[in-house]
């Protein structure tokens, strides 16, 4: 008989695990933006990640609003690209 308390433990396991994707992920987006010569559209991003594409929007929603990201608008489509905080963090230069 497992104890009831051993599905407590797992869950909260499996729930930092998820915060843990969710930092790695966040550290390859930035990466992916600061050593890239070119802007990136969501698209891009969310083939890089290999997740939905909604996701990939959340996560530079996310980016800009805490400053990591910057985006101009290219017709219909968002160009997003590191800011220097960003780049500076993985030693690219500005």
């Amino acid at each position: 008989m497992k104890d009831e308390n051993d599905n407590k433990a797992v869950d909260w396991v499996e729930e930092k695990k998820s915060h843990i994707q969710i930092l790695d992920n966040m550290i390859f987006v930035l990466n992916q933006f600061a050593k890239s010569p070119e802007p990136l559209c969501t698209k891009e991003i969310a083939y890089r990640l290999e997740v939905r594409l909604r996701t990939a929007q959340r996560i530079n929603k996310a980016l800009c609003e805490a400053g990591w990201l910057d985006f101009k608008v290219n017709r219909t489509t968002k160009l997003y690209f590191a800011t220097d905080k960003a780049k500076q963090l993985f030693g690219v230069k500005a």
